[in-house]
């Protein structure tokens, strides 16, 4: 049975997106967000949240993998898909823009073949460097039997904010961006997220 803010939640994505969402039991609980390194995500959500934005400083990182590119001063939290072309276009573009950290979270809408890759990622000893090689479409060697990343965990945490496509940006100030946007408009989003997220 769902906690009543679980059930909140259900029903604001289910009245926010183009599809449902079918609580997943964790160990033992039968509630969806009952998992121990989710407690909490929940209060990611403020009640309208396609309206509002998203708490950030409340996202698992550890279910991420972290670039830095330049100095890394601004940041940026991303959910991608392997097989994304767009996914692979914001990667690039994300880099030749600079001095930004880039959290991303590999989402697996592609089917299992995304799975596998971002398996092989996750177990890589330098995760990034092994992302920036798939996303270039480069070999990467298979993860080691019996090694999985985080999937399950990121693609709750996708239900829970309402991510239908990939790839899908969130900036310092909790501020959403849908697919792939021209270089000026990103620059001036991470400019405006930091400002923003200074105010506060």
């Amino acid at each position: 049975m769902l906690s009543p803010r679980a059930f909140l939640v259900s029903l604001l994505l289910a009245a926010g997106t183009a599809f449902a969402i079918e609580p997943t039991p964790g160990a033992g609980s039968g509630n969806w967000a009952a998992d121990a390194e989710l407690e909490g995500i929940v209060d990611l959500l403020d009640l309208d949240y396609l309206k509002h934005p998203i708490r950030v400083d409340r996202l698992p990182l550890k279910y991420a993998v972290t670039t830095i590119h330049g100095r890394g001063e601004r940041t940026v939290y991303t959910f991608e898909d392997p097989n994304c072309g767009y996914c692979r276009q914001l990667t690039r573009r994300l880099e030749e823009i600079g001095n930004v950290t880039v959290h991303t979270f590999i989402v697996t809408f592609l089917g299992e073949n995304s799975r596998t890759q971002a398996d092989a990622v996750w177990c890589a000893r330098d995760r990034s460097a092994a992302w920036h090689r798939v996303m270039g479409k480069k070999d990467t060697p298979p993860a080691p039997a019996g090694c999985r990343g985080p999937t399950a965990q990121t693609m709750k945490l996708v239900g829970m904010l309402g991510i239908t496509l990939a790839p899908t940006v969130f900036f310092a100030d909790g501020s959403r961006m849908n697919g792939i946007k021209p270089r000026d408009e990103i620059e001036e989003r991470l400019q405006a997220a930091a400002r923003n997220a200074g105010s506060r």
